[in-house]
């Protein structure tokens, strides 16, 4: 046994064989949103181990994470593979799962080296394209998928350029093309505030803002087929969830175009008059997917079942709308007032207090780091 491995091997009852238990493991670097994946997983397999690099220690505090297991290194790289297939021998480990940007990346590009089963994930090649802001429109063009107009510029000159030509729409979003947590995302009134922004990164990317209010719809596909899906509205207190044909059809044909596997979700601005547009694709999980989960719809579940096809979880939601942690916790000093949803929502989050408590700390403390574009 490797010596790496065997100081974090704990001995299992003596009533309890491993062979018999559905285990997996999370590839994580970092500890907010996957801490989401960690609590969907725990939900599907009797046991869930935790690889994750040192922004992903938190993670053990969770009674959830049967064994945290340290990674050398910053982020998973080319040649971790073997450590993961070493950690599932050891461990009898058979599904590895994503838990965010990265770690979908990394599966993308090495699921074939890896000996357990893994969570369905897209090609390198389909990740990359809708990673990437710029080339999502492109994509949104050429399908007719309703999106605002959209222009990149290279550098910051470029874009001063086209503002004093009159080339750039006002009002208007700045934003790069590859970050997350709305990292470096900027709205703009008028042309002259363009040459006060402290823009640290290029290409640039220049999108006239679309007035309305701010949806999200997120799928699991397998194949270019849709097994389940999930649209709501997020406000400061719920999650309220609905549906919308239109935003379905045109997820649909982005879906089916590219043959999609595993787990992607659309934020979709929709305006007062009803019409909508697709701004941007997260190709990976989500922050609010527990609350889903806490809805009736576990999209890890469902990812990790392959006997599962295209619309057999059409309509598994259980709950019009989800409150917010912070939302609740407000709640709680009227009691009475606690819906069934809420009373599950306090059930998840009670039963493991202590990554509850330290997100709360870090929350009111303004640490959420970010290193390289990516919320940790």
């Amino acid at each position: 046994m490797s010596p790496q491995v065997e100081q974090h091997v704990a001995l299992l009852p003596s009533d309890v064989s491993a062979s018999t238990r559905r285990r997996a493991l999370v590839l994580a670097e970092g500890f907010r949103l996957q801490y989401r994946v960690l609590r969907c997983a725990a939900e599907t397999f009797n046991d869930v181990f935790v690889l994750g690099t040192r922004n992903a220690v938190p993670l053990r505090l969770s009674s959830f994470c049967r064994r945290f297991i340290p990674l050398v290194g910053t982020r998973f790289s080319d040649g971790d593979d073997r450590r993961i297939n070493q950690v599932c021998d050891e461990f009898g480990i058979t599904f590895v799962l994503p838990s965010c940007l990265a770690s979908t990346r990394f599966l993308a590009r090495h699921r074939h080296l890896i000996n357990a089963s893994c969570f369905p994930v897209p090609s390198p090649e389909v990740f990359d394209q809708l990673d990437d802001k710029w080339r999502f429109v492109a994509l949104c063009g050429e399908l007719n998928v309703p999106h605002p107009s959209t222009q990149c510029f290279a550098t910051r000159d470029d874009l001063l350029a086209a503002a004093a030509s009159g080339e750039a729409p006002m009002p208007a979003v700045v934003k790069p093309l590859a970050m997350w947590g709305s990292a470096g995302v900027l709205k703009i009134e008028a042309t002259d505030e363009i040459d006060k922004l402290e823009i640290d990164y290029q290409p640039i990317l220049l999108q006239a803002f679309f007035p309305g209010r701010d949806l999200s719809a997120f799928y699991c596909c397998r194949q270019g087929e849709v097994a389940s899906s999930a649209i709501y509205c997020k406000t400061s207190r719920e999650l309220e969830f609905m549906k919308n044909a239109s935003i379905d059809q045109h997820a649909r044909r982005i879906i089916g175009w590219l043959g999609y596997d595993g787990v992607l979700g659309f934020d979709v601005r929709q305006a007062d008059d009803g019409s909508i547009a697709f701004i941007e694709c997260n190709p990976r999980f989500w922050y609010n997917m527990n609350l889903v989960m806490i809805a009736g719809l576990n999209f890890v579940a469902i990812g990790s079942d392959e006997s599962v096809s295209a619309g057999d979880h059409p309509n598994d939601l259980t709950a019009e709308s989800v409150t917010r942690p912070w939302a609740l916790l407000g709640k709680l000093s009227t009691p009475w007032t606690l819906t069934a949803s809420d009373w599950n929502a306090l059930s998840h989050h009670l039963r493991d207090p202590l990554p509850i408590a330290c997100m709360a700390i870090q929350r009111l403390m303004g640490l959420y780091d970010i290193a390289n574009g990516l919320q940790l």
